[in-house]
């Protein structure tokens, strides 16, 4: 509920429901919730332009991780390791501002990412190009968005669909060769 509270752009909320399962929580939650729900915490700070308190909320959630190292994670959360954190990192600092950073840190969280996980792949790819078109990098943006493209017909999700046609849009306005041939693509793919 927390990470949907930050879809809706709702940072309070966010960091209201994050802080509330860490409470409820706290007696006998696995060292990976703790992780994704510090995480989240990161989202709601850095919504609100809290920048010393999502720093703080990525470093607890770097240690909860490193403490669940070498045990294996209950299958619902199988998907919480470095990529994903790197993701939730990624996404904090979009909203603070630092695209750059952001950008970063989503390439390394990709690196890091198993295949198998391919909803996630999708929308972290869809985000990275997020992040390089924000970063004024719109090759990369659209290289990436390709990636995301040929992803796109075998994952379900249809939030991180709507977000890269809301990209397609964005780079429409562009004019440029590379940003020309995704959007065909794009219109081609999805029709």
């Amino acid at each position: 509920m927390s990470r949907q509270s930050w879809e809706l752009g709702r940072a309070t909320e966010t960091v209201t429901i994050a802080r509330a399962a860490l409470e409820a929580t706290r007696n006998g939650r696995d060292h990976r919730l703790s992780a994704l729900l510090h995480g989240r915490l990161a989202l709601g700070y850095a919504a609100s332009g809290e920048s010393t308190r999502c720093a703080s909320a990525l470093a607890r959630a770097e240690i909860a991780l490193d403490r669940a190292s070498g045990t294996t994670a209950p299958a619902w959360l199988a998907f919480v390791g470095p990529g994903e954190l790197l993701g939730a990192a990624a996404m904090a600092h979009m909203d603070l501002g630092q695209a750059d950073k952001a950008a970063d840190q989503e390439e390394q969280g990709m690196r890091l990412l198993d295949p198998a996980f391919r909803r996630n792949r999708f929308a972290k790819s869809v985000h990275l190009a997020e992040c390089y078109l924000a970063a004024n990098e719109p090759e990369k943006a659209v290289d990436t968005a390709d990636q995301a493209l040929s992803l796109c017909p075998s994952v379900n999700c249809p939030r991180w669909a709507t977000r890269l046609g809301e990209f397609r849009k964005h780079v429409a306005d562009l004019r440029l060769p590379a940003t020309k041939a995704f959007v065909e693509r794009y219109d081609v793919t999805t029709s």
